[in-house]
């Protein structure tokens, strides 16, 4: 027997396995059930035992949960026969010549099958195993990120900051109104308010004047340039093109590259609502960034890969808006060429965004896929206004998922990527090199990590932090490095965004641990090691409960019983963490410049508002009288009519 004969079937056949059969447990038709079952056993019957034994647990793991699905599905038979096949694999165990060891497993994931599965023929339908690759503690909840937390203006009344602003607009501007979300007494401010038009048009205004004053404003730096972020998603239609309009000219007219306009510009793309955005806007933005991209020096790492984001956040957003058809010559032709000349770069970091940007050019100009129509109908991308103050519900993910696996790529073309171990690492610097060469397969294909990535994006955006353990988790492509990295860069960027709370923040750590520390799930990729040390070592650099879990995880690295990744771990300490940060957003304002340059201007319409308001607060309580007359002198005093009423139907009348 030969032991080192590769285990790509296995691990193939197991990354479609355990999805199927996770899908077949939640779902509520038994039919679709019957299908995953089917599909699952079908994947498990491909694997030759003998030759995978590194994989020998998990695969008595998969018949063993293959067959309590089934049971519960009511198909006793099949699920009969599911046990005994684990069973006796389980009891094969100690008769076998021991293959190569596998990777050691966390240490909370480290029991072997044979001491968690009870014999499968004593009836006992307990599994005892956990398929989870996550301890439950992560994510465990969902949380939508609160734009603004404190008491609410009264009409006329000074904000306190942009936020505050930015929060009454979307308020106002949801449709239908969340009344059943809100406190008791943002209910009341929202209800008081919609029945004010003054102080709606009042708001409004302030937002416009606040456009206004960014444009006056001289040196744009990162304060202002959040603020006015903070506001975009409310702005009016008009406002927000000439938002954008004002960012572009900056990168248009400035003889270097604006950083915080450049910013600016990434982060109102990815915080527009889908079909906001007029097309052929986005495309000329896509030119005008293509333009500045081939017009930086190589060697500016910390510019190229600033641009290289923005590009394929762009591409992002005309894929969401179906947008096809670009411009070969001028568009599409050109930043692929730049790409694949990028895939060449020393940076690792500047790699996956050239190598995720030529994923989302392969989808601009083709048919709408079956994973954006799911995108499209089974749950609200939440942007815009809209994620200021809620978070969409009925996100679909294992229609997601079947649609992305099922509909995008067969089962053959999911390439299980091996990169560099740590054994045969050597050179930090190199690491872009090595990393092209581990992702570089099929680079003109359609990747499915590509569509599972924008929809752990809308996840977070929604909030619902408990959906994305599932979609990584049951990713088929979960072993790809690609789209390892990019669950590392979305995990990093919710531990660094403060807007998160400390739960969401500290799992995210934790997620990012477990990557890490598990190489029989996750693998023994030194980049993507290396990946985790970079955002821990940023982490470490801030405050709070995110820095203090950081700091843990890192030391737990330091001391790592792997004397590999120890090395691994020294090394990237000694080099020092990437300049490229994690956190892709402009942050939240800390201060309103903007805001205070606008309310330093006195308004007249404000001021007699007050005044009537005051004046009528001064009055107190009044009693109105209705006028009352009689037809005549000697008429009865109670024979009166509305004097009111008579004097209308005079003045509405001929006779006057």
């Amino acid at each position: 027997m030969v032991w080192y004969r590769s285990n790509r079937l296995a691990h193939d056949a197991l990354e479609l396995v355990n999805p199927n059969l996770r899908l077949a447990r939640n779902t509520q038709d038994r039919k679709q059930a019957l299908k995953y079952c089917k599909a699952a056993k079908k994947e498990l019957e491909r694997i030759e035992v003998s030759e995978n034994l590194t994989y020998l647990d998990q695969i008595i793991a998969a018949y063993h949960e293959h067959g309590l699905v089934l049971e519960k599905l009511g198909c006793v038979d099949e699920a009969k026969t599911s046990y005994n096949i684990a069973d006796k694999l389980n009891k094969n165990i100690s008769g076998v010549p021991v293959p190569p060891k596998a990777p050691a497993v966390a240490q909370q994931l480290s029991t072997s099958a044979s001491q968690l599965i009870p014999s499968c023929s004593t009836g006992n339908t307990s599994s005892g195993y956990d398929l989870s690759l996550v301890p439950a503690t992560i994510f465990a909840k969902d949380y939508h990120p609160q734009l603004y937390t404190g008491p609410m203006p009264k009409p006329d009344e000074d904000l306190t900051d942009t936020r505050q602003l930015a929060y009454c607009l979307a308020l106002l501007q949801a449709s239908p109104p969340p009344y059943d979300s809100l406190d008791e007494p943002t209910r009341i401010w929202l209800r008081d308010t919609k029945a004010d038009d003054d102080e709606q048009e009042r708001l409004k205004t302030m937002a416009t004047d606040l456009l206004v004053e960014f444009m006056r404003y001289g040196l744009k730096d990162e304060k202002v340039t959040a603020e006015i972020v903070c506001i975009a998603p409310v702005l009016e239609s008009d406002n927000f093109r000439s938002l954008l309009g004002i960012f572009v000219d900056s990168l248009k007219d400035s003889a270097f590259l604006p950083v915080h306009a450049l910013e600016g510009l990434d982060s109102v793309i990815q915080c527009a609502s889908p079909g906001s955005m007029d097309p052929d806007d986005l495309i000329k933005i896509l030119e005008h960034v293509k333009l500045c991209l081939q017009g930086t020096y190589k060697q500016s790492l910390d510019h190229v890969y600033r641009l290289t984001r923005t590009v394929s956040h762009i591409l992002d957003a005309m894929v969401d808006d179906d947008i096809k058809d670009l411009d070969r010559v001028k568009l599409h032709t050109p930043l692929l060429l730049y790409s694949k000349e990028l895939q060449r770069h020393t940076d690792p970091y500047i790699v996956f965004q050239a190598v995720y940007t030529i994923q989302a050019l392969l989808r601009v100009p083709d048919e709408e896929k079956s994973w954006q129509t799911v995108l499209r109908h089974t749950g609200t991308v939440v942007k815009g206004a809209s994620k200021l103050i809620t978070a969409a519900k009925g996100f679909n993910v294992s229609e997601f998922i079947e649609a992305v696996q099922g509909g995008l790529e067969t089962s053959s073309q999911i390439i299980g990527v091996v990169g560099v171990a740590y054994k045969d690492f050597s050179v930090l610097k190199e690491s872009g090199q090595d990393f092209l060469k581990a992702i570089k397969t099929s680079f003109n294909k359609q990747r499915i990590w590509y569509p599972m990535l924008r929809g752990i994006d809308m996840a977070i955006r929604n909030g619902e932090l408990t959906q994305v353990n599932t979609m990584i988790c049951d990713a088929a492509c979960r072993g790809e490095l690609a789209f390892q990295w990019g669950v590392c860069q979305r995990l990093g960027n919710i531990a660094a965004d403060p807007i998160w709370d400390a739960d969401s923040q500290e799992s995210a750590v934790a997620f990012l641990g477990e990557i890490y520390r598990n190489d029989a799930v996750w693998g023994q990729e030194a980049k993507v090691k290396q990946c985790i040390l970079n955002i821990l070592m940023q982490l470490g650099t801030t405050s709070g409960s995110t820095k203090q879990a950081a700091d843990r995880l890192l030391e737990e690295m330091a001391n790592d019983s792997n004397l590999r990744k120890r090395a691994l771990h020294d090394a990237s300490r000694k080099e020092g963490s990437s300049s490229h940060l994690w956190k892709v957003t402009l942050p939240l304002p800390t201060s309103s410049p903007l805001l205070d340059r606008v309310q330093e201007t006195p308004t007249v319409e404000a001021d007699l508002r007050r005044f009537a308001r005051m004046r009528l607060e001064e009055l107190g309580d009044t009693i109105y009288i209705t006028p009352e007359a009689k037809s005549h002198r000697q008429a009865s005093d109670h024979d009166l009519f509305d004097l009111a009423i008579k004097t209308e139907e005079f003045l509405d009348s001929n006779k006057k």
